[in-house]
């Protein structure tokens, strides 16, 4: 019989790391966990290695100072261990990447990863480290959390620093952090944002929008109708919340703020790293032909179908209305929170067709917490047909970013 495979051939079998570093933990103590381990996301900075952001011609020059979350970790003890791999530019969400190899699904080599943060989970699930940092813009923490059995955290806007992390989008971008327990991520978030360990809710009603409820595939819908019934088992009160516009125009919403603002926050992130290559470069470089297709239809700053100022300031204003009005909708059912799928279905076959197909699939209920600016959470519900895992998502108002997380906290202990 064959010798089992061990950690660093499962590592490298899955294409989830781009380099290995060990940048020790400087003073004090790591909260509960000891010495925990950590992997970062390459579009982060750690101090002497290179940020790729999945692009070998952007692995040019090494980093001269830590990310701030980096420093942070490892000022409370906390040990950096390696780079993970990504999709291109943090522009897909399946861990698709033609230079560092495509990400595999820590449960199902035969399956996507989910991403964009894609290395980052599937190193976590497979034991390589404690937790990890990504990048979440519209669902890239959570999408490969939920896929690969994990809990994944998208913080409110402005919670962490974002210095030392390259951009995607402005008004939307966010370092997350990726772990096997809502507890873990409870303390990570101690350390990042201060404050005291997460406690109960206030509330244990939470709101169901049906719209982000329609559209899934059987056993997502079987998974989510198990947890919804043992949380009522268990005294929490469901209600619903009318949203469907909100629900309806979020992925519109998302598309045209997010390509509206690429351009000039990567392009003035390029110019004060001083990188030797224009946008338009980076992009021929590009392995996917997905993403050059993006760049040459939406992105480059002639691209026809760029969406102008006007479109954007539009945008923009709905978002503030549409958010509004939802979370006085929230108020008066008198709940914090609201729970929906994560992802429409679970991990598919990791071939071209599959990956070029799955964008929506993953992202629409992601990109609902992504455009209102509301921390979201999402915890393993249970495993697909085929291993993989499926997620469920509780998301509340920007700034309540301590209830998020002990109302996942509670939601975890009953489902699971």
């Amino acid at each position: 019989m064959p010798p089992a495979p061990s950690l660093r051939d499962l590592f490298d079998a899955h294409h989830c790391g781009i380099g290995a570093c060990v940048v020790g933990a400087r003073v004090g103590a790591w909260r509960g966990i000891g010495a925990a381990r950590f992997l970062v996301k390459d579009c982060i900075d750690v101090q002497g290695f290179p940020s790729s952001r999945g692009l070998p011609l952007l692995a040019c020059a090494a980093a001269e100072s830590n990310a701030d979350v980096v420093e942070a970790l490892l000022n409370a003890g906390a040990v950096c261990c390696g780079k993970t791999n990504m999709d291109e530019l943090s522009l897909g969400v399946t861990g698709a990447n033609g230079h560092y190899g495509n990400v595999r699904n820590a449960l199902n080599g035969n399956c996507v990863s989910g991403g964009s943060s894609a290395g980052s989970a599937v190193a976590v699930a497979l034991g390589a480290a404690d937790f990890a940092l990504g990048t979440d813009t519209v669902g890239s923490v959570r999408i490969p959390a939920a896929l690969n059995n994990l809990v994944g955290f998208r913080p409110s806007l402005g919670r962490y620093s974002r210095a030392g992390i390259a951009p995607v989008s402005s008004s939307k971008d966010v370092c997350g952090t990726i772990a096997p327990t809502v507890g873990v991520i409870a303390e990570i978030d101690c350390v990042l944002a201060g404050g005291a360990l997460h406690g109960n809710p206030d509330t244990a009603r939470i709101g169901i929008v049906p719209a982000l409820w329609q559209g899934v595939s059987g056993e997502v819908a079987s998974a989510c109708a198990s947890a919804c019934k043992r949380l009522e088992t268990q005294g929490w009160r469901l209600v619903e919340i009318e949203a469907s516009d909100v629900a309806s125009a979020s992925p519109r919403l998302n598309a045209i703020v997010g390509l509206h603002e690429f351009h000039e926050t990567f392009g003035a992130y390029l110019e004060r790293r001083r990188v030797p290559y224009s946008i338009a470069e980076l992009f021929s470089s590009v392995a996917s032909t997905e993403i050059r297709d993006l760049h040459a239809r939406f992105l480059d700053s002639g691209a026809r179908h760029r969406p102008s100022a006007r479109l954007y300031r539009e945008a923009v204003g709905q978002v503030a209305t549409l958010r509004s009005s939802l979370l006085k909708a929230m108020t008066a059912k008198r709940t914090n929170f609201l729970m929906h799928p994560t992802t429409l279905g679970g991990a598919t076959a990791a071939d071209t067709a599959s990956r070029s197909n799955a964008s929506y699939m993953y992202m629409r209920n992601a990109g609902f917490a992504a455009i209102l600016g509301f921390p979201a959470i999402t915890v393993p519900m249970s495993l697909s047909a085929n291993g993989c895992g499926l997620g469920i998502e509780i998301c509340g108002a920007p700034g309540a970013d301590a209830e998020v997380i002990g109302a996942g906290l509670m939601i975890e202990r009953v489902i699971q």
